[in-house]
């Protein structure tokens, strides 16, 4: 069994994401590490003529977080017929808070607010996401929960992101 992992991107730029859980039931994840695709490649170029060793050290916080999920639809407009626009509400360390994405968010928060100055034919429903910086987890955790017939009544979804 493994001691650690590197894993490497292969586009330029740092992973940004997570293992899921933090147990399993095949037992722990071994720590992790990543690196950018420049670091990445020549750490391969270097371990592909012989072993290299090093050592791994790994800072990480594993702790439960309870989040929610913002979702609000209009009172008029066809319910069958939905224009649906969501932002994620988290962020991460490289751009904190108030580009992403606090500039999409709160975007999205003016529109609901002047939304009943407008007449819409369609319902207009708004999402703002939680923990999408960590793996899409309030989107996708909001679909999965909509029954195929609801899924069905979205015509339209806008992502408002930075």
């Amino acid at each position: 069994m493994a001691q650690a992992a590197i894993i490497y991107n292969n586009l330029p730029g740092l992973i940004v994401g997570t293992l899921a859980s933090p147990s399993r039931p095949q037992g722990p994840y071994v720590p992790v590490g990543s690196l950018s695709l420049e670091d990445g490649s020549a750490l391969a170029l270097a371990a592909a003529g012989e072993n290299v060793t090093g050592t791994l050290g790994v800072v990480a916080v594993t702790e439960n977080r309870t989040t929610s999920n913002v979702i609000a639809t209009t009172k008029l407009g066809d319910k069958g017929n939905i224009v649906f626009a969501g932002g994620h509400t988290d962020s991460v360390p490289a751009g904190p808070g108030i580009n992403d994405n606090g500039s999409g968010s709160i975007g999205l928060l003016e529109v609901a607010l002047r939304l009943p100055a407008w007449g819409v034919s369609n319902a207009v429903r708004m999402g703002w996401w939680t923990a999408e910086e960590f793996g899409l987890v309030g989107s996708e955790y909001y679909v999965s929960s909509l029954s195929a017939e609801e899924q069905q009544k979205i015509a339209l979804y806008l992502n408002v992101d930075m």
